[in-house]
């Protein structure tokens, strides 16, 4: 029977070692649905998104720091939400701005403030944008912080249509498919979501650049403070 208990010990420490993984690498990251190709396609065209790259930092961030930690993907207001409720809970890819400068603890930058986002318009007929019209229409994520920008740049409530995150259809999607003009995005989403399309000539104009503080790995106020103290 000794003899037995041993040879078990010895074959299935892996075994023993998987179901404690919680125990080892108590944090988790909170992300939205939306990052999660950006982040798993490592070779493909989203491996140098702004979520791509942002994830390397973020990996290379733990990796200096001997921790370990696991993604967990849901709707952005449960991110938020989740981090909140979670002592051991971060916040994956949330953009700096000034009205949530004191509601986070701000771990460490992923993508630079010099990689800017721009206020876009879309109009197939090639009219351009006309920012003082009176029926112009703006789509942006719940709670993002791309409703406010667009507050700032001269759109009132009932020009700016909020959606989920995860309804099923994204915001360049419903763009492009005539639900609203404007939005807000970097460069480079906006490419690599065109890059098997084909749109008319002077459709798509940049309206406005709109600088960042960057976007960043974040903590909750509510983060447990050893943990805090390891991450600085």
């Amino acid at each position: 029977m000794i003899r037995v208990t041993i040879i078990i010990f010895l074959l299935f420490p892996s075994f023993v070692h998987a179901f404690s993984k919680d125990d080892v690498c108590p944090i988790t990251v909170y992300a939205d649905f939306s990052t999660k190709k950006h982040i798993t396609d490592s070779t493909g065209p989203f491996a140098d998104s702004p979520d791509g790259r942002g994830y390397k930092r973020m990996a290379e961030f733990f990796e200096d720091r001997n921790l370990c930690f696991k993604m967990q993907y849901t709707s952005w207001q449960r991110v938020i939400r989740s981090a909140e409720m979670d002592p051991n809970g971060l916040i994956f890819l949330i953009l700096r701005t000034e009205e949530r400068e004191d509601n986070f603890h701000w771990i460490t930058e992923l993508t630079d403030k010099s990689y800017p986002v721009y206020l876009f318009s879309y109009d197939p007929s090639g009219k351009g944008p006309d920012m003082a019209a009176s029926n112009k229409q703006a789509i942006c994520p719940i709670n993002g912080a791309q409703c406010g920008m667009l507050r700032k740049n001269g759109f009132n409530e009932n020009e700016i249509m909020e959606i989920p995150r995860d309804a099923g259809e994204n915001i360049l999607e419903m763009v492009f498919r005539g639900r609203g003009q404007y939005f807000i995005d970097h460069q480079s989403t906006v490419d690599l979501f065109l890059k098997d399309k084909t749109i008319v000539a002077g459709s798509l104009v940049k309206v406005k650049e709109i600088p960042l503080k960057g976007t960043y790995l974040a903590a909750s106020k509510s983060i447990d403070p050893a943990l805090l103290e390891k991450l600085q």
